[in-house]
């Protein structure tokens, strides 16, 4: 496969390839040419607030997978993320991740779109935060017992994929 490199003439008349950076470090990029990264798309850093992902980058309180629900959490004036359940109002869904880390590692929680790293989903299905699985999803309502709170996290457009809108979770009354 051919990689594209620029070029320019520097003032003695050489021809030098340019360096394109492939993430923006902020005002020391501009006016510089833009690379795609290794999956052919523009990195979030060099978008404006509020176009593109809605993401950040938290440390993981413990291991995650792919595709796993988050709560983001304080822990001791720290702010971390953990599996999601919704067996308790303060695990509640905050986002997801699209890649697995291991504890201490930093995640890449997505605030809302589209969660592609799922299995098994329901087809137009609504999907709810699992009260069984942390992190997991399940077709069916919570039924409230024991405090169990019900969360849609969205409706499925494919086998594997959900679109994620992150909505105030409720306790249904058994």
């Amino acid at each position: 496969m051919s990689i594209n490199k620029p070029t320019e003439i520097d003032s003695n008349g050489v021809i030098k390839e340019i360096i394109v950076p492939i993430v923006s470090t902020g005002v020391a990029e501009a006016n510089k040419l833009i690379q795609s990264d290794a999956t052919g798309k523009i990195d979030n850093s060099w978008l404006p607030t509020g176009i593109g992902a809605d993401t950040e980058t938290i440390e993981a309180s413990e291991a995650l997978s792919a595709g796993d629900y988050v709560n983001t959490f304080n822990d001791g004036g720290t702010v971390k993320v953990r599996l999601a359940d919704a067996s308790d109002i303060s695990t509640k869904a905050d986002g997801f991740v699209l890649a697995s880390v291991l504890i201490t590692a930093n995640a890449e929680v997505y605030r809302r779109g589209l969660n592609n790293q799922l299995a098994g989903l329901t087809l137009a299905g609504v999907h709810y935060l699992s009260t069984t699985v942390p992190g997991g999803v399940q077709t069916s309502s919570p039924d409230g017992v024991n405090n169990q709170i019900t969360q849609v996290l969205g409706t499925a457009s494919s086998l594997t994929t959900m679109d994620f809108e992150r909505v105030a979770p409720y306790i249904r009354q058994a």
